[in-house]
């Protein structure tokens, strides 16, 4: 397995910056749907391919729109 080098690669704050959302969103989209990344201890990096992916995968499935309800119906008696 060869080891990308960080002048290659892109951190957080990088991909956070390409994809136009905070580094939060990222860590919740890595979570979340898992795309391909290396780690490197605490340290997330994407290779230009993964992200080039990441950014082909979120624009296809743009978050997706939920109904917005202010809770739970109470019965009509």
């Amino acid at each position: 397995m060869t080891i990308p080098s960080p002048e290659k690669d892109f951190d957080l704050a990088a991909v956070a910056a390409e994809m136009g959302m905070s580094e939060r969103w990222v860590r919740q989209e890595i979570a979340r749907h898992k795309p391909k990344h290396s780690r490197y201890g605490q340290k997330i990096r994407f290779t230009r391919e993964q992200l080039d992916t990441f950014k082909a995968i979120f624009e296809t499935n743009k978050v997706p729109t939920r109904k917005v309800t202010s809770g739970p119906r109470k019965k009509a008696s």
